[in-house]
């Protein structure tokens, strides 16, 4: 154990932790200091040496009573107090009469024996007993005045209170012989007690309440605590929408370390009573429940909060509402904005988002014997609202400013290849640039070679190494976040965390060569890693590079609605996610435009958000236009890295619905999101351009009508891209010099 793990040590046991390695490292430390300061500290010459060997019984005794004392220390934090603290104040007043035994002789020798008696008879006590006070922790103070008293009762047999008396009855007390049923009955209790003790300890209560809304509506909420608690603990809040049956094995983990924890559905979920509306009544729901936990006596104020995915999502809606006692989160690959990051990418309905509300709102209609149209409902209800309106503040933290209201610390965790990527590194960036002075410049980000079910290193066809180590390093950033932001404020607080860089990133490459730098782990003190961006061009030729031709051209292709470019790979759910190999998709395609750099000679990095600038025109009033970015291998593979939409309508922002004019020319700017990726010497980068990445987003009709689930007829679309001289047509990368 380092120095730096011992406040987390302290914290443990300040929060009624019952802990099996703490314990057993503070009984264990308490009586072999006893045994060795008792037997070892101070042994006089003898005229003659003994060869009468001691009676086993007297073996029998210490050697069962110790045993005893180190199984009950072990497993209840209690008898930690009390043995712990017994056995300072006879280390202590054994050490005061070892003082008055050396009267006269050397003071150099004599002072180190009595500091020491200072400090184990008086200041540690005193200081214990300090902490528990300020802390309220009765049941704690209470044992230890117990065992203070025990042990002055049983002081006062030294009589006259000088070292041979006191080291006679030391002896007495710890080798006395035990007759045979007494050893019957120790070994019994050996077995017997430690397992009693565990079972309390590990006893598990689980309360099932149903907490009130401030709209009236009633969510199941279920309380997971010790049977026997005794001071107050920091809270793990849990809410899902796919049934918190599934959160019991990790409410019971994190129960066994120390915390409360309470679960709940989602408001018209499973057991929760309302209609459920995806994320939307989250940012309320949230506030509400963190208030009722904040204002019961098992909590002692503070909150940590965790989950995946939609786990995760309702988490920044919690925390921009500046819940009551919300400390901390693990904020597990999900995302702040529900309109850009979860439905309307690019402000592009996510044809594939229907899969998932089918499901998550179905599995739960059937359980309450309700109509599955609600499903189908949900669904038209978010495609009504296509503009990015007050109907989705409540699913934003960027509307209204509500960065400005997040006052916790948090993991941020997300995967190149997730669903939520972009979401996940802006999060990070609200949180720590926009937060309150807790919030800002503590949080801490892990991205790496993850989809959203995978954390191995397997995207798509790709394996990428060492995965396994940003989620040693998000686990360790986390359990050290919550024991800082959980603990007692009056816990000296010795933490190496925000000492450390704050970013934790991969760098994804050519996963045939070993010899290069890519895929690795990364630290940065702070994202993005590149500030500045790098044009490159897009020529008539087909060809990709830092220089901007001279003389307008432009390229045209026919975008047929019934016929789009197939997804395959990228950031998904429900579909292949990944990065796979796109020929399948686009070769014999004259609707995908491809544009490549010359053969690299050196390798080129790219860290952070990329986007790509069309100018563009046409026939129709209304299309869309993709982009995605490729690796193509010297042996012609061409693996995916990143890719985005954007809706020719919302070109100039989500919250507008602006046709275009047939023949006019637009700019327009397509995020392909934010990666970290290394293309090897030998390869070559390469943009394809096109409008459609289908069953992923809704295809568009070119009709210029209103979003809907299906469309009636559709129009083909001859789309122009304008490129070199004035129509600066690039792709933008984060270059960084490697």
């Amino acid at each position: 154990m380092n120095i730096q793990d011992i406040p987390y040590f302290l914290y443990q046991l300040s929060a009624g932790q019952d802990s099996l390695e703490l314990n057993l490292l503070i009984t264990i430390f308490f009586r072999a200091f006893y045994y060795i300061t008792i037997r070892g500290v101070y042994k006089p010459k003898r005229r003659k040496i003994s060869t009468k060997r001691p009676d086993e019984n007297y073996y029998w005794g210490f050697i069962l009573k110790e045993t005893i004392l180190i199984g009950l220390g072990i497993v209840n934090t209690y008898f930690t107090i009390a043995i712990g603290l017994y056995s300072s104040l006879t280390i202590g007043n054994y050490l005061y009469y070892l003082f008055k035994r050396l009267k006269g002789e050397d003071r150099f020798k004599r002072a180190p024996i009595f500091i020491s008696s200072l400090i184990f008879n008086l200041l540690f006590p005193i200081a214990i007993a300090i902490y528990f006070i300020l802390d309220f922790f009765v049941i704690e103070l209470v044992v230890l005045l117990l065992t203070a008293n025990i042990f002055l009762m049983m002081s006062l047999k030294v009589g006259n209170r000088d070292f041979e008396t006191f080291k006679k009855i030391m002896k007495q007390y710890n080798f006395r012989k035990s007759p045979t049923f007494v050893k019957l009955f120790l070994i019994f209790g050996i077995i017997i007690i430690p397992t009693f003790a565990i079972s309390i300890s590990y006893s598990t209560e689980i309360e099932i309440y149903m907490v009130e809304m401030h709209d009236g509506v009633k969510l199941q909420t279920r309380v997971y605590r010790p049977v026997f608690w005794s001071a107050p603990k920091p809270i793990i809040l849990m809410r899902t929408p796919y049934n918190q049956d599934g959160l019991d094995r990790s409410a019971r983990n994190w129960l066994e370390r120390g915390f409360i924890v309470v679960t709940q559905d989602f408001r018209g979920q499973y057991y929760s009573e309302g209609e459920f509306r995806a994320f939307m009544s989250c940012a309320s729901d949230g506030y509400d429940t963190c208030e009722w936990i904040v204002n019961q006596p098992w909590c002692n104020g503070k909150i940590g909060s965790t989950g995946c995915s939609a786990g995760a999502i309702n988490q920044y809606y919690t925390a921009g509402q500046n819940s009551p006692g919300l400390f901390c989160q693990q904020l597990d690959m999900g995302a702040p904005e529900a309109y850009e990051d979860l439905f309307f990418t690019g402000g592009k309905w996510k044809k594939m988002s229907e899969v998932w509300i089918n499901l998550t709102a179905g599995n739960s209609l059937k359980m309450q014997k309700k109509p599955l149209s609600k499903a189908d409902n949900m669904i038209y209800e978010f495609i009504d609202h296509w503009d990015k309106n007050d109907y989705w503040n409540n699913g934003s933290l960027n509307m209204n400013n509500k960065y400005d209201n997040i006052s916790c610390r948090a993991l941020h965790y997300g995967g190149w290849f997730d669903i939520f990527t972009q979401g996940t590194i802006n999060g990070y960036m609200g949180y720590s640039n926009n937060g309150s002075n807790y919030a800002k410049g503590h949080q801490k980000l892990v991205i790496g070679p993850f989809t959203h079910g995978s954390r191995n290193g397997q995207c798509g066809d790709l394996f990428f190494p060492n995965a396994g180590y940003g989620n040693q390093i998000a686990e360790k950033w986390r359990d050290e976040m919550f024991w800082e932001s959980l603990q007692p404020n009056n816990l000296i607080r010795y933490n190496t965390l925000w000492e450390e860089p704050n970013v934790l990133y991969y760098v994804m490459g050519d996963v045939n060569d070993k010899t290069h730098t890519a895929n690795t782990w990364r630290y940065a003190e702070d994202w993005p890693v590149v500030e500045e961006k790098t044009a490159w061009y897009l020529h008539k030729d087909g060809s990709l590079s830092n220089g901007l031709g001279v003389n307008p051209e432009n390229i045209s292709y026919i975008y047929d609605p019934e016929n789009p470019v197939l997804t395959w790979g990228g950031n998904n759910l429900v579909l292949p996610a990944g990065t796979y190999d796109q020929r399948p998709v686009i070769n014999d395609r004259d609707d995908v435009i491809s544009f490549s750099s010359e053969i690299l000679a050196e390798p080129l990095e790219i860290i952070g958000n990329v986007n790509v600038k069309l100018w563009i025109s046409s026939n129709c009033t209304d299309t869309d236009f993709t982009a995605k970015l490729v690796d193509v291998y010297p042996n012609g593979y061409n693996a995916l890295v990143c890719d985005g939409i954007i809706s020719g309508r919302k070109r100039n922002g989500f919250d507008k619905n602006e046709l275009l004019t047939p023949g006019e020319k637009y700019e327009i700017n397509i995020n392909l999101w934010s990666t970290a990726y290394q293309f090897n010497t030998g390869h070559k980068l390469r943009l394809l351009i096109s409008s459609s990445n289908s069953p992923k987003y809704q295809v568009c009709p070119n009709t210029g009508v209103d979003l809907d689930v299906e469309y009636s007829s559709s129009f083909d679309a001859n789309n122009t891209i304008h490129l070199e001289g004035v129509y600066d047509s690039s792709i933008l990368l984060p270059i960084n010099e490697i």
